[in-house]
């Protein structure tokens, strides 16, 4: 079972990437730094411990899905998106009928839907390549081809 320490850590990095908040991340990379000597005399009994640390330390892909929950469209490419792991994913829905989420990540405000449809945005390190509406689309960005 994972422990609490390496939950939190995997929780506060993925919340800081969907926040755009590098506090919460900074406070992963200390918990990292307290059980990095224990890591080291005994990796295996840290697995989601370096799954987090793997986390920190690689790109992420940061997607943002602009559409109404319940519109086809939306349903589209979310379902094609969660089809496959991407172990450095983090994924907002941005409704446009939902404040909230622009409370709580702000640049989604900037990522809406276009043309009166679904949007995916696929972003790297808050970098964003064009917005598309296609799922292949979509997926060809996140995978880089």
């Amino acid at each position: 079972l994972p422990s609490g320490n390496s939950v939190a850590v995997m929780n506060l990095l993925r919340l800081g990437r969907i926040t755009a908040s590098p506090d919460l991340e900074n406070k992963a990379e200390q918990i990292m730094k307290l059980f990095a000597e224990q890591i080291e005399r005994a990796p295996t009994g840290f697995g989601q411990m370096l799954q987090g640390t793997a986390f920190g330390l690689e790109d992420t892909c940061e997607i943002v899905i602009a559409g109404h929950k319940e519109d086809p469209g939306t349903v589209d490419l979310l379902e094609v998106l969660n089809s496959q792991f991407i172990f450095n994913k983090v994924v907002v829905l941005n409704d446009p009928e939902d404040q909230a989420i622009r409370r709580l990540a702000p640049y989604t405000s900037r990522q809406t839907m276009q043309d009166d449809r679904p949007t995916a945005y696929v972003c790297r390190n808050y970098s964003c390549e064009q917005p598309v509406h296609e799922p292949e689309a979509m997926m060809k960005l996140i995978h880089g081809t």
